[in-house]
């Protein structure tokens, strides 16, 4: 063996699997750590790429070491410990020593061990959540490590990584779903890699002779493959929500709620599957849970004639812990579209609303009461209902997001139907209800008796739904507001123990409470959850909403009316509503001018006026948007196909680099005919390696070179044909020495065909 094959000898790491199969995996797992960093769940969370890089080049060392297997893991499990320690120690201040933070860190995680995770008490520090996750990726990783290069069981290295990246696709923003597509190739690849790998093994035992070319053929028709298959995948419909699949997956709502109600309770000040509204997030469940603190950052300004609520979410089942939106059905709207035939009501008019957020990275979306048109493509969750006719109609559009990464700064139109109808005739109403609004009645079997003889005999003196509800509103109102009130004991009914022994709470509780008390009287309600008015800015010529404006109220259905709005938290204004119609007041709550009601039912003269309703400035806005739409998608296309160039490339350089270092003499060969046929002694198919060198030695008619080819040739046939060792002639030194020939060589022979056609 040369010099410089011992050299690279003592380097290897005995990656018999190929490197290609490493890179492979490596970025799978990094895809995986990305999608997480972008569902934004949490600050703290972009050191994770941090700890995901460290874990898999510790991982490799550890794992192609020769140390038993439970050294291995026990070195694994003391170098994540310091490495995350390292890491997340870093989200401390910086005036902190490395000393003091390390301390610190430590601290904080006993504490929140002791008293969230054994105490039963929410978890309020944010710190705590990067840390569980930190701890996650670096077992995640080092599992999909071990498995692949030491255990070699493909299946197991891959599963945890997948179910990590499933659960963040389900219960993420859809911003992430493009994530899956890399993720996918990468995994593909790697089983192709390592398939082959299991069939080398196969082949060497038994002694049978292959081209080790075969690896770039089967990453070839690999990536094909792959992309085909994505592609199939990408473009045929999703049969997730057959009746048989909901069958199956209803066995296990009740257990996983229980682990959702958990997760939120140790980790309450995530941004998705929080226990209260915050910061630019409504989920699918709303939490009953302890204090909440929520800042005076500005999320949003909203143009609009007037406003009460600015809604993301709505809730129709109450868990007795809190509430969740079973909205499964999905509408895909683009710029302008309406969701379909709407369940049509009486007196209602439209307003149409220009929200600007500030909450980089969002995808939510926001509206007044019931929207219907938005100048973005959104993805919305929709309640259907059946028309008298038997037609299908869209009873309520639940929640909306963007189908992309909102930024700073982003603006976007929406168009709302929300109800005008005075208190008289809302008292009018009747009790026609509609057979859709029977969820809106749902309560839990165990709901307390003495909630229900509460609502009666609140109730019992009003004949109709509106006057009810108010007289519960009412009642509510006297309990006084608290934010920072204790966690509710587990297993009890949140809203009895509202009612009966807290006494006091915030808008989740006034809201919860007034809805389960409507409902147990008869009367279909919801809870609804986003941001009050905000404050007039008169420079802005608009509502300034910040994050202590988080909101969660309740909307009561009328039959012919549809939804109306009403407030039972203490702390808030009564809604204004006219008494008759044509009277004073709005049921969106004070205006920020002196116009009466009688301006606000001229919708399109105020709107006009105002700039909101200009049918040619939204047709601009929507072209704007589309045209943007289009860039951030062909944006996306290319930085997928950049970076799977890019890996592939890796892969291959890697592969070949380990193909030269098995094969040495071949190399060489290749690299002097790939020299000859640049200077113009071209190597034809019928030429034997042989022939081929006395064709370059009579060119190059060098006694020294002809020697030097000869010594590579020799090397290549032994190699190659004979299965010798090419140590002996010592291909590497005979290139060293023959490549300034050549080289020297070829430039004659150019300079000598320049002056002959000169």
């Amino acid at each position: 063996m040369t010099t410089v094959a011992a050299r690279r000898r003592k380097l290897d790491l005995g990656m018999h699997e190929g490197w290609s199969s490493f890179v492979f995996l490596a970025f799978a797992l990094i895809m995986v750590t990305w999608s997480i960093n972008e569902a934004g769940y949490d600050e703290s969370l972009k050191h994770l790429a941090f700890v995901t890089m460290g874990a898999i080049l510790a991982g490799l060392f550890l794992v192609k070491s020769r140390f038993p297997w439970f050294l291995t893991h026990t070195l694994s499990l003391m170098y994540g410990v310091s490495w995350i320690a390292f890491v997340v120690s870093y989200q401390l201040p910086p005036t902190f020593s490395a000393r003091d933070r390390l301390i610190e860190l430590g601290y904080r995680v006993g504490l929140w061990f002791q008293q969230t995770v054994l105490g039963g008490k929410v978890g309020t520090d944010p710190l705590m959540f990067a840390v569980v996750m930190s701890v996650l990726f670096w077992l995640i990783t080092y599992i999909a490590l071990w498995f692949s290069f030491r255990a070699h069981s493909l299946w197991v290295a891959l599963l945890p990584s997948g179910v990590v990246l499933l659960f963040n696709l389900y219960y993420g923003p859809d911003k992430i779903g493009f994530v899956l597509v890399p993720y996918l190739l990468f995994t593909f690849l790697f089983i192709v890699r390592y398939n082959l790998y299991a069939q080398e093994t196969g082949w060497r035992r038994r002694r049978v002779r292959y081209d080790t070319d075969i690896v770039y053929n089967f990453l070839r028709y690999g990536a094909i493959l792959s992309f085909l298959t994505i592609t199939v995948a990408w473009i045929l419909p999703a049969a997730a929500r057959s009746e048989q699949a909901e069958m199956f997956f209803s066995r296990f709502s009740e257990p996983w709620e229980r682990v959702k109600d958990e997760w939120i309770r140790l980790f309450s000040t995530l941004q998705s599957e929080r226990t209260e509204p915050g910061f630019g997030t409504f989920s699918g469940a709303l939490g009953l849970g302890g204090p909440v603190n929520l800042g005076n950052v500005t999320l949003m300004d909203v143009q609009a004639p007037s406003g009460r609520y600015w809604r993301a979410m709505v809730y129709d089942e109450y868990t007795g812990s809190g509430w969740v939106s079973n909205a499964l059905d999905a509408v895909y709207l683009d710029e302008g579209e309406l969701p379909g035939e709407m369940v049509p009501h009486e007196a209602r008019r439209t307003i149409t609303q220009t929200f600007t957020l500030y909450m980089p990275g969002t995808i939510q979306m926001y509206a007044l009461s019931q929207p219907e048109q938005f100048s973005l493509p959104v993805k919305g969750t929709v309640f259907r209902a059946q028309s008298p006719q038997g037609t299908q109609q869209i009873e309520s559009l639940v929640g909306v997001d963007s189908r992309y990464k909102l930024k700073s700064g982003a603006s976007y139109m929406v168009v709302s139907s929300i109800a005008s109808a005075s208190e008289d005739a809302m008292r009018q109403a009747g009790e026609g209800y509609p057979v859709w609004t029977e969820r809106y009645l749902q309560l839990p079997d165990d709901l307390p008796q003495r909630v229900r003889d509460l609502a009666q005999e609140i109730t019992a003196e009003y004949d109709n739904a509106f006057d009810k509800s108010e007289a519960l509103q009412n009642y509510l109102r006297e309990y006084p507001y608290n934010e920072q009130i204790e966690m509710p004991p587990e297993g009890i009914d949140r809203v009895d123990y509202f009612l009966f022994d807290m006494k006091e709470g915030y808008c989740n509780y006034y809201a919860s409470a007034m809805a389960v008390m409507a409902r147990s009287v008869g009367i279909p309600a919801r809870v609804a959850a986003g941001y009050a008015r905000g404050e007039w800015e008169r420079d802005a010529q608009a509502f300034r909403v910040r994050q202590h404006d988080s909101h969660a109220w309740v909307e009561v259905y009328l039959p012919r009316f549809g939804w109306i709005e009403f407030e039972p938290t203490a702390n808030e204004p009564l809604i204004v509503r006219p008494r008759i119609a044509g009277g004073p007041g709005s049921d969106m709550g004070d205006v920020p001018s002196n116009r009466s009601w009688e301006d606000y039912l001229d919708e399109d003269q105020y709107l006009n006026e105002r700039g909101m309703f200009d049918a040619e400035q939204f047709e601009l806005l929507l072209a704007e948007q589309r045209r943007q739409a289009q860039i951030r998608t062909w944006s996306r296309v290319g930085a997928v196909l950049g970076v799977s160039f890019v890996v592939i490339l890796i892969a291959w350089w890697l592969g070949r680099r380990q193909m030269d270092e098995d094969r040495p003499a071949r190399t060489y060969y290749e690299r002097m005919v790939r020299q000859g046929n640049w200077w113009g002694c071209e190597m034809e198919s019928y030429h034997t390696p042989y022939e081929y060198a006395a064709k370059l030695s009579a060119l190059l008619r060098h006694p020294d070179g002809e020697r030097l080819i000869k010594r590579i040739a020799d090397a290549y046939v032994g190699e190659r044909y004979g299965q010798k060792n090419p140590a002996r002639h010592q291909p590497d030194f005979a290139w060293r020495d023959l490549r300034p020939l050549l080289t020297r060589w070829g430039i004659r022979q150019s300079w000598r065909r320049l002056l002959r056609r000169a």
